[in-house]
């Protein structure tokens, strides 16, 4: 900043040094005396070479960094030549040249260290000149003015660097407030810019509570025009604000009003919106308040379109009651659980199998409440049956169904149970089972029956010849013998029953397959009109039956 101060002063200076010395050079001749005259033009000449060198590079980058530097030199050629021209004259009268400088060194330079380099320089040749003249009342005289021209040129080197410094301080101040300025005025050209090409609507409310801005989105969703916003005041507005209860919202209820009167900014809240064309929309409203310097308060409000939104919600809660009413009439018990298997949903029917109310069930989990123990012999690959513990302890007979939910991104939600009240089924089962038994036992006695009424048929009967051939031991020892068979038969065929009746192990022995089948379908086909024809191998293994 010093470089910089004194560049400024040096071109100045030059100007001035140069046609001075160009005068005191041509002064030298017709003035100064012949004793003298040539070493003063010879000093004259060179300050004035000089001054004309750095005058012809002054705007050269090393002049400019080293300004402070040529003033020094300038002021050193011109002390020099006054000085000179005390000594050699020797008339301490010569004096008043170097007062002169002294007092314009004070101006001169406002760097002090500069300052104090020339002024000493100047005092300490003037004093040494002084010396060699003599010290008289002349000297003491001019002494006491160097005296006084020394402080006159401190106080305008004071002077002078206070001036710089306020100089300095004003151009900070300057350059600090245009690069406020500019930062400001890019600053609102960016905000500007955001907010109009912000996604969402915009309306800026100056401290006189009116519209100052609106951007284009804030356009399309009021369906407005700018020249018909842009001034407004809040109650000017050609559409309205509805709450969630269809009632019109006041102006003093407006989010931007409340902001204007609290201070405090408003979130998120929504309203609905007739439009001038009759049509309603739904938007949702964020308003805070911008303080400048003086505390003076604006508001900013910010909405966004939320007419999808709502229309999605509402058909979200349809089909949730849809489903709801679906869930609820079907007959079958459905409970849903979430990931941690606390029950969120539980049907009519669900209450019904496990004897629960909804109120107690849903929210506590799914062990606490649905109590299923299977049965693995009547369960199958699709569908776990079992039975439920109902609220008091008894159980019902149940099909199960289990079924994984999942969200679009692939995440585990939680689960549904369905299952099915199968009690009576079950009873039914159980009477057809019984009845299918009561059934086969039926043919199976019917055609035991017949085997013991042949058995018998024939015991009567061998019985009988043998009591009619009492005189021939031989012929009545045959139809004994053929008695003892029937009779043989009949207690093999008891046996059977009673092993069948009892759940006994039956004996087993080995017998061939050909018997074995001839005689199990003789058997079953006993007491029907079916025949059977055989087709059996001769060469098949016995087994054990």
């Amino acid at each position: 900043m010093v470089e910089e101060q004194s560049y400024r002063i040096l071109p100045t200076a030059l100007n001035v040094f140069v046609v001075l010395f160009a005068l005191l050079t041509a002064m030298h001749f017709l003035i100064v005396p012949e004793s003298y005259r040539t070493p003063m033009i010879i000093l004259a000449a060179i300050a004035l070479a000089t001054g004309s060198l750095m005058r012809v590079f002054v705007g050269h980058r090393l002049m400019r960094e080293n300004a402070n530097v040529a003033l020094i030199v300038l002021a050193g050629l011109v002390a020099l030549n006054a000085a000179a021209h005390l000594y050699l004259s020797g008339d301490i009268k010569q004096t008043t040249n170097l007062l002169f400088l002294v007092v314009l060194w004070g101006y001169v330079f406002h760097d002090s260290r500069s300052y104090v380099v020339v002024l000493v320089a100047t005092l300490a040749g003037w004093a040494g000149i002084a010396g060699e003249i003599g010290w008289n009342d002349i000297t003491r005289h001019y002494a006491f003015a160097m005296v006084l021209a020394t402080a006159l040129s401190i106080f305008l080197h004071v002077f002078r660097r206070m001036t710089v410094k306020q100089l300095v301080d004003l151009r900070k101040t300057t350059l600090q407030l245009e690069e406020t300025r500019e930062q400001a005025r890019s600053d609102e050209s960016l905000i500007r810019t955001l907010m109009r090409n912000v996604p969402a609507g915009v309306i800026v409310y100056g401290t006189d509570r009116r519209i100052q801005f609106v951007n284009p989105f804030a356009l399309d969703i009021l369906r407005a025009d700018a020249e018909t916003l842009v001034g407004a005041e809040m109650g000017d507005l050609s559409w309205q604000l509805y709450d969630e209860r269809g009632a019109q919202v006041p102006v003093e209820d407006l989010p931007a009003h409340r902001v204007f009167q609290t201070g405090e900014p408003v979130t998120d809240e929504l309203f609905s919106m007739r439009h001038p064309d009759g049509k309603r929309s739904y938007v949702i409203i964020t308003a805070f308040p911008i303080f400048g310097e003086e505390g003076d308060r604006m508001v900013v409000s910010t909405f966004a379109d939320a007419s999808e939104r709502m229309e999605a919600e509402r058909r979200l809660r349809e089909n949730e009651n849809l489903s709801r009413a679906i869930l609820n009439s079907i007959a079958d018990g459905v409970i849903a659980v979430d990931k941690q298997d606390r029950i969120t949903h539980f049907n009519p029917a669900a209450q019904r199998v496990t004897g629960r109310h909804r109120d107690e069930a849903v929210g506590q989990p799914l062990s606490d409440i649905f109590h299923f123990r299977e049965d693995h012999m009547t369960s199958t690959i699709a569908f776990s049956q079992g039975f439920v513990e109902r609220k008091g302890g008894d159980e019902v007979f149940v099909e199960l169904l289990t079924a994984e939910l999942f969200d679009r991104n692939g995440e585990h939600l939680g689960n549904v149970l369905t299952f099915r009240d199968m009690s009576e089924q079950l009873r039914i089962e159980q009477q057809r089972s019984t009845l299918d038994k009561m059934a086969s036992v039926g043919v199976l006695a019917g055609g035991i029956a017949h085997d013991f009424n042949n058995l018998l048929v024939g015991l009567y009967g061998n019985v009988s010849l043998a009591q009619a051939s009492a005189g021939e031991p031989e012929k009545q020892s045959g139809f004994l013998d053929r008695a003892m068979d029937s009779l043989d038969k009949a207690t093999k065929l008891t046996k059977q029953l009673l092993t069948f009746a009892t759940g006994s192990d039956p004996v087993r022995r080995v017998t061939g397959v050909e018997t074995l089948v001839r005689e199990t379908t003789k058997f079953a086909l006993s007491g029907s009109s079916t025949s059977a024809e055989f087709d059996i191998d001769k060469d098949l293994w016995d087994i054990e039956a």
